[in-house]
């Protein structure tokens, strides 16, 4: 099965793109609302359409020389190939949420990750409304969750081996989150967006902090072939003292990784020796290993049987496994 075969298959994963589709719907602001749900349709890196090879050369050794990128880091690995840069490699719907050792490393868990940050992120504006008569944004706040991780549909194309590309970091955070960043400057979201979409990575809550979000913001910028300088609305969002309430809510909104963290690390464990025992696949076998973890972590997910693991044992973890490979 292909990685689109297997997040087609899951019910999980068809449940979370729903829900993720229908709550960008509930976006009051037409403008943002038809924007996010174009980049849930095909979140493309489309700033790629406007350079070249040699200027794709030339901001690769800008971030070089600034220190953004490690100068061990290729062009390759800066821009994974892809034919054409209106059309997103995959779906966001099939794309993995996470480097492959990581949190939501199977097809499919980029929409899973998203919604369950998407639901997190709007309890939380809830009890904020609720509990200090907070008057929020609840757009931003949902278009800043969904736009987030939504290049890793290109940062984390799916090999042959059935893993994902290695990701590379930016400015000290994973590409896609700058990436990320960049496609939302050239496709024109707004300042107050575009710091909803960068603040999940860091809270600004500190004036390191706001240095820390400013230069992940001058390098999206640059991605995207604007000038800092010719958008003072978002620098001047950043002031001191004017960080908005939302921004802190997406970064917090942002943590269902600490978790699913720990899980992933347990639960490829346990799958690499039922993988043995049961199947007799050996993780020198890497092509149909990863095809059986990636077919169980979709139907089930990794939290979902950590969970399993930590309440009931190995054993029932076997026979859930197995029961789902029967079926």
């Amino acid at each position: 099965m292909t990685p689109l075969d297997v997040a087609r298959k899951s019910a999980t994963i068809r449940t979370s793109y729903s829900y993720l589709v229908r709550t960008a719907d509930e976006i009051t602001d037409q403008d943002l609302r038809q924007k996010v749900l174009q980049v849930l349709e095909n979140p493309a890196p489309t700033f790629l359409t406007q350079y070249d090879e040699a200027e794709k050369k030339r901001i690769w050794q800008m971030l070089i020389d600034s220190r953004a990128i490690s100068e061990n880091i290729t062009i390759e690995e800066l821009f994974p190939f892809w034919a054409d840069s209106n059309q997103a490699p995959q779906p966001f719907w099939s794309a993995p949420g996470s480097s492959y050792e990581r949190h939501h490393s199977y097809p499919g868990g980029l929409a899973l990750h998203t919604a369950m940050n998407v639901k997190v992120s709007l309890g939380l504006f809830q009890a904020y409304q609720e509990m200090y008569d907070c008057n929020l944004n609840r757009d931003m706040i949902i278009a800043g969750q969904i736009l987030h991780d939504s290049q890793k549909a290109w940062t984390l194309q799916w090999e042959k081996d059935g893993s994902c590309y290695k990701q590379i970091n930016i400015a000290g955070t994973g590409a896609h989150h700058v990436l990320g960043i960049a496609e939302s400057v050239y496709r024109g979201f707004s300042p107050k967006v575009l710091l909803a979409q960068t603040c999940t990575h860091e809270h600004p809550g500190t004036r390191e902090n706001e240095q820390k979000i400013r230069n992940w913001l001058l390098t999206a910028c640059l991605l995207a072939g604007k000038d800092w300088e010719t958008e003072p609305d978002v620098a001047n969002e950043l002031a001191v003292g004017n960080s908005q309430v939302e921004w802190f809510i997406t970064y917090q909104g942002d943590h269902n990784w600490v978790l699913s963290l720990k899980a992933a690390a347990v639960t490829i464990e346990a799958m690499e020796q039922l993988a043995s025992e049961v199947y007799h696949i050996g993780t020198e076998d890497s092509r149909t290993f990863h095809a059986l973890r990636n077919y169980v972590f979709a139907q089930m997910s990794i939290l979902k049987l950590y969970e399993i693991l930590g309440k009931y044992g190995y054993q029932e973890f076997k026979n859930v496994v197995q029961s789902l490979v029967t079926s």
